[in-house]
């Protein structure tokens, strides 16, 4: 079994699957590494993994997905985010508007793109919602999202988070967001492009009928009072194809959808968060283990 068998094996086990494999993992993540040993060698084919091979698959690993600690117990692994699992919260860094990036980016396929325009994005099973500072590549970011990623929605980070949005930062550099109960509104959307870098928009073509554009109407009211939304999350990867990257939210044109005010936002946010609301069923379900 090679190593990126590993790789998955553990991505799954320390994001998603400890509890339920009843492998014993702490609050903030951490698993023995010989209890991680002993499930990915128990699994099918056999595998005969070693520390040597899991010390080799943490150090190469490009998008620095996990960590090694000497802990009490002996030599410890975790994932650094990802986390579908409740009660598990890994150390992260809160930003604010000074720390914060002015946009970060979060991919996604035009197969989703209907909802997301119209509800926003969802952390679905996980625990948030995940961003990018930059493009991969040049840029310098390893972690964010999928070279198949056909969208790019770009956010506008400072303004979500003078709404009250929380952001914070991964110790391997993705941005992570709950949003409001675990949407973030497209109101906060700056932007989308495609990978050639060619705007996408953010309102519905003006082709849609009049029982179309009433039926996203009532969903939009609906959204507004129990938020809800869709995300086709797009793991992160090295890639270098990617389109420029915007370097500041005065390059963004907001020419493609009316922007509220951040007055109005604020408001808004407030009334989701007292309102509450259970998110729409998944579509499009992503393999969270290989993010």
């Amino acid at each position: 079994m090679s190593d990126v068998t590993l790789s998955k094996a553990l991505s799954r086990l320390l994001r998603h699957a400890a509890q339920q494999e009843g492998v014993s993992i702490t609050a903030d993540g951490w698993v023995r590494v010989s209890d991680a040993l002993r499930w990915a060698n128990s699994g099918k084919g056999g595998g005969r993994f070693n520390e040597a091979t899991l010390r080799a698959v943490v150090a190469d690993n490009g998008k620095q997905r996990f960590s090694l600690r000497d802990g009490r117990n002996g030599l410890e692994i975790r994932a650094n985010q990802g986390h579908s699992m409740s009660g598990i919260t890994v150390d992260m860094v809160e930003l604010d508007a000074a720390t914060a990036p002015a946009l970060a980016v979060h991919g996604t396929y035009f197969k989703a793109w209907a909802a997301i325009r119209e509800s926003g994005l969802s952390k679905m099973r996980r625990q948030h919602i995940h961003l990018a500072r930059d493009l991969p590549g040049s840029s310098g970011v390893i972690s964010g999202m999928r070279s198949s990623c056909e969208l790019m929605v770009w956010v506008d980070v400072r303004r979500a988070i003078t709404a009250g949005v929380k952001f914070f930062e991964s110790s391997n550099g993705v941005i992570l967001t709950e949003g409001v109960d675990g949407v973030l509104p497209p109101a906060f959307f700056a932007k989308a492009v495609d990978r050639s870098g060619h705007p996408v928009p953010l309102a519905p073509p003006p082709s849609a009928t009049a029982a179309a554009a009433s039926t996203a109407a009532a969903t939009a009211a609906t959204a507004a009072a129990s938020p809800r939304g869709y995300n086709q999350y797009c793991p992160q990867t090295h890639t270098n194809d990617m389109s420029s990257t915007p370097s500041s939210s005065a390059e963004v044109t907001h020419t493609q959808k009316q922007q509220p005010t951040d007055a109005e936002l604020g408001k808004a946010l407030a009334s989701l968060r007292v309102s509450g609301g259970t998110p729409l069923a998944e579509t499009g379900t992503t393999e969270l283990q290989n993010a």
